[in-house]
């Protein structure tokens, strides 16, 4: 379910949309907790988790991947990603392992391999790159409020918020605050019903 009645990302994206929406700022719940929570998102999202239990430094390059591609999608909402995000993603992907194949039609695509975390995050960057492919991949966006990754279904691609209702109305509160105090009482009009 997406807050605001959003529609979910289409795919090849969805799975990274998802993956980033494991933790949800907005409830403060973390659904990879321990390595087994990961070995068992992984299974309900077709993927290999390997031939051995993971470990706990495998949920911690998990976490890591998953802040880091969070970090790139604030920054399709305006913030940009931090150097050591980036330079985190360009090392996971340079570790990923990749397999091309040709099409009857002589186009080639990489699939990413491997089993375990190695799969994963190459499963994660092989999705965002076909997203970028397709022209997508800037409509995944984290809300700059909460973090909630969501798709712009927006014509115009300005979408900014999970959901107007919270994350936007609480946003334009603040702001609405932020310059009723800078008013001085001095420069305040008068009240007419005194």
């Amino acid at each position: 379910m997406e807050p605001g009645g959003r529609r979910p990302a289409p795919p090849p994206v969805r799975i990274v949309q998802e993956f980033l929406n494991s933790s949800d700022a907005l409830t403060v719940q973390e659904t990879l907790n321990t390595p087994a929570d990961l070995e068992r998102w992984m299974r309900r999202h077709a993927l290999d988790p390997g031939p051995t239990p993971l470990q706990r430094r495998d949920l911690t390059r998990a976490l890591r991947v998953r802040e880091a591609i969070r970090t790139v999608a604030a920054g399709h909402n305006g913030r940009p990603a931090s150097p050591a995000d980036i330079e985190a993603l360009n090392g996971e992907a340079a570790a990923a392992r990749w397999r091309v194949a040709f099409h009857a039609d002589g186009r080639p695509v990489a699939h990413p391999q491997g089993s375990g975390m190695t799969g994963l995050v190459a499963e994660l960057i092989s999705a965002v790159v076909r997203s970028e492919e397709a022209g997508i991949w800037d409509r995944l966006k984290a809300c700059p409020a909460c973090g909630w990754a969501f798709f712009d279904h927006s014509r115009n691609r300005r979408g900014r918020w999970c959901t107007m209702a919270i994350c936007g109305s609480r946003a334009k509160m603040r702001a609405f605050r932020i310059r009723a105090r800078s008013v001085s009482p001095r420069a305040r009009p008068a009240d007419p019903g005194r």
